[in-house]
């Protein structure tokens, strides 16, 4: 096993959680072979200083309550979790944005009765519903306009 690059994956560990998938792409970069990185990254897995499945759970918690579900499937992805994984912490996850969503859209738009909105003002929410990863945007505006 190659123990500088197992410094190299501890180091870079201590600063923050990484997905094996960025682990193993860091290391190619620096010229490492795939040889060279499979048993250190089995090591690391087995002892779970790499967990991904770990690192899905604390994205998801720590991005759930201000962003929709595209949008952080969308940022499991970039970090290089696989699907299935995704797939596995994403079944768990609530569809429906919670009432902070609401409040947080109410305060942005300084809406008292939805009934009363503006279309401009509808779109300008479906568009921060829509950026910030709620793909049933229209549907969320929707529900909430009915509702009160």
């Amino acid at each position: 096993m190659n123990e500088v690059l197992q410094k190299y994956f501890l180091y870079l560990l201590g600063k923050r959680d990484y997905s094996s998938g960025v682990l193993v792409k860091k290391a190619l970069i620096k010229g490492y072979l795939e040889e060279e990185i499979k048993p250190v990254m089995i090591w690391l897995e087995t002892k779970n200083f790499v967990n991904d499945v770990r690192l899905a759970e604390n994205l998801v918690e720590n991005y759930k309550a201000r962003k929709g579900k595209f949008w952080i499937q969308q940022k499991l992805s970039q970090k290089f979790i696989s699907r299935e994984i995704i797939a596995k912490v994403m079944e768990y996850e609530e569809t429906q944005p919670a009432e902070k969503l609401k409040e947080k859209v109410c305060r942005k738009y300084k809406i008292e009765n939805w009934q009363e909105i503006e279309p401009a003002t509808k779109m300008k929410i479906v568009g921060f519903l829509s950026r910030n990863g709620y793909g049933n945007s229209f549907e969320i505006l929707e529900k909430w306009v009915n509702k009160e």
